[in-house]
């Protein structure tokens, strides 16, 4: 008979309750945090702060006078902050204003908090936007892998939004080093050359005295002035600053030159050193579904996962080619990689305002006899307008291998759909636009927005507003290489 002894775990409820009760009460705290600016006291616990702050812990442990003492004054540091990442150490959870989030990593870097310190950072990069990218470049904390992870999260997405951003105040406001480097990313998306020919001289003139140093360097290494337009580059001859600097006059004359298709050689040592087009977002869509920021968010979305410029070639359209499944195989099978476009509409509504999603596939559709799933790691579902005014979002695919689903007798189809009670992300029926059965249910097979649960109503109308919808419109677009 064995004799060894068996260590079992059982947890205890409430011990995640009762860590949360012990914050800020008075009965058995050992130490109590005094705040200058309001004379506030915060009555908190040695143990708990010395195991989440480096800092504290060394505090604690000094032969210094303060060690002994049961009070730790805060003089310095943000009052709100403070409380925030001690009541963080009780609770386990993050309560702030995300605009602050940024800010609260610089703090619990001071503090050495590592774990706050990392979910901040994992925070700033989940939920990367237009109001938090540039604060990402600007955190005063410790270099580490993590923070060199976030500021690139924030880079990346600088570069593919870089149309928008490139208009505030707050981006003019960056140093020389950040605009180069930015400007020399090759996942830098935008318009054309000229936006960021443009762009450079608003940065220069906004401070001409400390920033026309630069100017030079970015012409020869920033902007790619063979590919700027002829109108932009005559626009440069009437800046005094550059007239009156013969080394930026010789620049621009050389690329005008070239530009005019004169022989290379004018000069004899040519200054600007030649480079390959920028990989610029090519978002002209031949669409009627789509505006023009509409079909830069699906060139981006797109530039998050693949390199090289394409351009997107119209092969179906419902309105123009029919409704029926089999318009849909005979004008989009064997593309290659799409983008789908839907538009729904209210069944007996002559509505025109429907709502605008669709999907992504690097696979091709096809027309088989029996249902076949399609592997593709690189699906996504998405939504430009839809009812509750969410912002445009991605939906990436999770369950890879139910991608998409071709048949015959369906339009596009993405998600798994073997369990009947519950259908796919996204269904388009045959006869899609007179048949009110078109339906979606994201989440089984692909990602859904934060606070969205699979199966639920919400869930099933995020789209649309409806469980189950009339096709108002459909396009598909197949992609060209571009050289």
């Amino acid at each position: 008979m064995s004799n060894r002894k068996h260590t079992s775990r059982i947890s205890i409820t409430g011990v995640g309750m009762a860590y949360t009760s012990m914050f800020n009460d008075t009965s058995f705290s050992d130490i109590q945090i005094k705040f200058k600016a309001s004379s506030n006291v915060l009555y908190v616990h040695r143990n708990i702060l010395a195991f989440h702050s480096e800092v504290l812990k060394a505090m604690f442990l000094s032969p210094m006078q303060e060690s002994l003492s049961n009070v730790v004054n805060i003089e310095d540091d943000d009052e709100e902050l403070f409380i925030i990442m001690i009541k963080s150490f009780y609770t386990g959870m993050i309560e702030i204003n995300e605009q602050k989030m940024a800010s609260l990593a610089e703090l619990a870097d001071k503090y050495r908090c590592k774990n706050l310190e990392n979910k901040c950072f994992e925070y700033l990069a989940e939920s990367m936007n237009e109001s938090n990218c540039l604060s990402c470049l600007f955190l005063n904390v410790e270099d580490n892998q993590r923070f060199n992870d976030l500021r690139e999260a924030a880079y990346r997405f600088i570069g593919l939004q870089f149309n928008t951003l490139s208009h505030s105040s707050t981006f003019l406001l960056l140093d020389f080093d950040k605009v180069s480097f930015i400007l020399s990313r090759e996942d830098l998306l935008v318009d054309s050359e000229d936006r960021i020919l443009e762009f450079v001289i608003t940065w220069v003139e906004v401070d001409l005295q400390d920033r026309l140093q630069f100017v030079n360097t970015m012409f020869q290494e920033c902007v790619r002035l063979h590919y700027v337009s002829t109108k932009c580059l005559y626009f440069l001859f009437e800046k005094k600053y550059i007239k009156e600097n013969i080394d930026l006059l010789r620049i621009v004359t050389e690329a005008s030159l070239v530009k005019h298709s004169i022989q290379d050689n004018v000069f004899e040592t040519p200054t600007i050193k030649y480079q390959k087009p920028r990989e610029c977002a090519t978002h002209v869509f031949e669409s009627i579904l789509l505006n023009a920021e509409q079909q830069l968010q699906l060139s981006r979305w797109y530039a998050e996962d693949n390199t090289g410029r394409r351009k997107w070639i119209l092969c179906y359209r419902a309105s123009r080619d029919g409704y029926e499944a089999r318009n849909f195989h005979t004008f989009c099978d064997k593309r290659g990689e799409t983008i789908t476009v839907i538009k729904s509409r209210v069944e007996g509504s002559n509505d025109e305002n429907g709502y605008l999603f669709g999907g992504y596939t690097s696979k091709s559709w096809d027309s088989p006899n029996n249902e076949e799933y399609i592997y593709d790691d690189k699906a996504w579902l998405y939504s430009l307008t839809n009812p509750t005014n969410h912002r445009p979002i991605k939906l990436r695919v999770h369950a890879n291998k139910f991608a998409i689903c071709n048949h015959v007798n369906f339009g596009p189809r993405y998600g798994d759909g073997s369990n009947s009670f519950d259908g796919r992300d996204v269904c388009i029926q045959n006869n899609c636009g007179a048949r009110n059965d078109n339906y979606s249910n994201p989440g089984k097979s692909y990602t859904l927005p934060s606070g969205y649960h699979f199966n639920s109503t919400a869930a099933k109308r995020f789209f649309t507003g409806q469980e189950k919808f009339v096709v108002n419109d459909m396009e598909v677009f197949y992609s060209q290489r571009l050289s």
